[in-house]
């Protein structure tokens, strides 16, 4: 008898506790109170300690427990929003250096034997929304009846030589010689024309399979 109603009692006391808790705990002295509790009662010698004292000692630790479980769930939560702000930021900056546009003219056939910049027919319009820089890459087959001479290659924005050159030496006569010339340019906000002028030093340029490709890329 004494048995039932002494868990009864405790099962009282537990329900009143957990109802209760949330008030005591809105107050400011909430936390003193409980503390001073612990330590007055719960930090002697445990063979001493009544029944009713050491289960208010035990849910005194098991809340003490569910509060470092609930901050170490806040902590973990403000680094993930840390994290997620700063891959925010990154996404958005990658955002902005994607690639915006692009073009690409594939030909073959020019022919030249100016020993000055001749504009060839590899030409690409393309149109910067925002600011941008433009990856340039210009692949070609280029060959002479004449050897000893050089094809030399430029790259033109807007009809203005970019100072970007590259050049291949004939050895053999009619033999394919490949050249890249590639350029990365800064670009406003506009629709800008990229072309590919070339000149020999001598006999008559050839061009045979050709690609131009250009990128605006975001800044």
């Amino acid at each position: 008898m004494k048995k039932g109603l002494f868990f009864s009692t405790l099962i009282l006391l537990t329900t009143v506790f957990f109802i209760a808790l949330p008030v005591y705990a809105a107050s400011s002295d909430f936390l003193t109170k409980a503390t001073e509790y612990y330590q007055r009662n719960c930090t002697s010698n445990l063979n001493r300690i009544s029944r009713s004292t050491a289960f208010f000692c035990y849910l005194y630790d098991k809340i003490q427990e569910q509060d470092q479980v609930l901050q170490n769930i806040e902590n973990q939560v403000a680094n993930l929003e840390a994290s997620n702000s700063a891959n925010i930021s990154e996404i958005n900056d990658l955002k902005t250096k994607s690639i915006l546009t692009y073009g690409q003219y594939r030909g073959s056939g020019f022919t030249t034997t100016s020993n000055t910049d001749t504009p060839t027919d590899a030409k690409v319009d393309i149109a910067c929304p925002i600011t941008c820089v433009l990856v340039i890459n210009y692949v070609v087959d280029t060959r002479n009846f004449q050897t000893g001479v050089n094809h030399i290659y430029t790259i033109y924005v807007d009809g203005v030589n970019q100072s970007f050159v590259n050049q291949v030496s004939v050895v053999f006569a009619n033999q394919a010689n490949s050249l890249a010339l590639t350029g990365m340019i800064p670009a406003s906000p506009s629709t800008h024309t990229v072309q590919i002028y070339a000149r020999t030093t001598g006999g008559i340029l050839e061009e045979h399979t050709k690609t131009l490709t250009v990128l605006a890329i975001g800044q």
